[in-house]
């Protein structure tokens, strides 16, 4: 039994593709608007990134060993680490993009702090 989902139907695929790719791109303006993922981005959102590069290296380790024993013959689930980095970007650009800074003057007009605002 192999371990692999295929879309035999090249238009049954491409409509699936085109379907994922609409959610994560609505996922993605939705997050964008969020104080909470702009907070984790600029606070934890490079570690996390780590992190996911380093499972991603471990997963492609594991294809690869699998490729070499002659277990598989392509590598359906390697992950693209260039892509995932290039992804990581434009999503915090992206969040990025949304903030604005502003200016509160206090009452005295000397107490100027900059706010984030969403």
């Amino acid at each position: 039994m192999k371990n692999t989902a295929q879309i035999g139907d090249k238009k049954a695929a491409n409509v699936f593709v085109s379907k994922v790719q609409s959610r994560q791109e609505k996922l993605l303006e939705m997050l964008a608007k969020m104080p909470e993922f702009y907070d984790f981005l600029t606070g934890d959102g490079s570690d996390a990134l780590q992190e996911i590069i380093d499972e991603a290296k471990i997963n492609n380790a594991k294809i690869d060993k699998k490729l070499a024993e002659g277990k598989v013959t392509y590598a359906p689930l390697a992950i693209d680490i260039k892509s995932l980095i290039k992804n990581y970007e434009t999503i915090k650009q992206t969040a990025f993009n949304k903030q604005v800074l502003t200016f509160e003057i206090g009452n005295n007009n000397d107490d100027i702090q900059p706010v984030m605002t969403y």
